[in-house]
């Protein structure tokens, strides 16, 4: 028997799982209130001076292609002079 299109809409994986993206934010409430979340980030810290130097151009390499955050970012920054930064977002359909 064929499913229907609603059928089909409502086992929607993806952003429009409105269900799963619930789900999400409940367990992730959940584990910040019941962690001490400071000392998992503590602990996670990289163990040496050449993987924490890894991980600093990592995030710099990837901090370079991303679109400027207006919130965290200065003006005149080398990634707010990044082509494109003045661009707006694109429209959605």
């Amino acid at each position: 028997m064929p499913t229907s299109r609603k059928d089909k809409k409502d086992n929607v994986q993806g952003e429009g799982d409105y269900r799963s993206a619930r789900e999400f934010n409940r367990k992730e409430r959940s584990f910040v209130r019941s962690h001490d979340t400071n000392e998992l980030g503590e602990a996670a810290a990289p163990d040496n001076p050449d993987h924490a130097a890894e991980l600093e151009r990592a995030e710099k390499e990837a901090k370079a292609r991303a679109r400027p955050d207006p919130e965290t970012d200065e003006e005149g920054t080398e990634r707010d002079r990044d082509v494109g930064a003045k661009d707006p977002p694109p429209r959605k359909r």
